[in-house]
């Protein structure tokens, strides 16, 4: 009888840590799914920054070769188009690299790669 009593024990104790490991598999997914949301707009953001401060260049070559800039000018828009371009390198990276959490997390990443594992 006691025998059954400790079974019964154990199996609600499992019970319990299969509910805690399924509600941190949700709260990892919906964290993932968070991290491609804002690096995705990240993304976005970056990629008009990188437009905007090309244009910038661009005009400050102009104003260059009308005689109104100076090198050094030229040279500030090239630092910050150059900074623009990592950052918008930067948020594509860790786009790729959240949809890859959450394909660790949903368990589907060797599939997403075509790996088979024998």
């Amino acid at each position: 009888r006691s025998g059954y009593f400790i079974a019964k024990h154990e199996i609600k104790k499992q019970e319990f840590e299969l509910r805690k490991i399924e509600l941190q598999l949700v709260q990892e997914t919906d964290n993932a799914i968070q991290n491609i949301k804002t690096n995705y707009k990240r993304v976005s953001a970056t990629a008009v920054s990188q437009r905007l401060a090309e244009e910038a260049l661009a005009a400050e070559i102009k104003k260059l070769e009308n005689g109104t800039s100076t090198s050094h000018n030229v040279l500030e828009f090239q630092n910050e188009l150059s900074v623009a371009r990592f950052n918008a390198i930067r948020a594509i990276v860790d786009l790729k690299k959240s949809i890859i959490d959450l394909f660790k997390v949903e368990g589907t990443l060797l599939d997403k790669l075509s790996i088979t594992v024998e």
